[in-house]
């Protein structure tokens, strides 16, 4: 999917792609804190002009996420701004930490984690079909 406006952070690159998915792929082994997860989500907004996308979320290594990042993000403000999360896992690593996120932090709208990107966007576009 081509990039229609994009920007980049130290720890992520946050897209949003032509058929309307905003893509956040985190780059490096970083532990993320709810200020850079504030900041992400600040940067989702900027990119859809402030309404709600569907969420493709991938990433290079194994990105943890401390608990005030991990309650941000599964928090209505921090779903201010998603109509969905998808999250696309390369090993077991990422797929227990995906898990426990979505287990434990129970995001407050649809999140599902994939092992296939292609597969992801597919789930992810049946939501903004809903609101189109």
């Amino acid at each position: 999917m081509e990039i229609i406006k994009s920007m980049e952070l130290e720890y992520a690159k946050i897209a949003l792609r032509s058929n309307g998915v905003l893509h956040i792929h985190f780059v490096g082994n970083y532990i993320i804190t709810g200020k850079e997860a504030k900041a992400i989500n600040d940067i989702l907004g900027n990119l859809s002009e402030n309404k709600e996308a569907p969420v493709l979320i991938t990433a290079e290594t194994l990105i943890q996420f401390d608990r005030t990042a991990r309650e941000f993000s599964a928090s209505p403000e921090g779903f201010r701004f998603t109509l969905a999360e998808a999250l696309v896992v390369k090993n077991f690593a990422q797929k227990l930490i995906a898990t426990f996120y979505i287990s434990y932090d129970k995001p407050p709208k649809p999140s599902k984690v994939f092992t296939d990107e292609t597969k992801a966007i597919d789930w992810l576009l049946n939501f903004k079909d809903e609101v189109d």
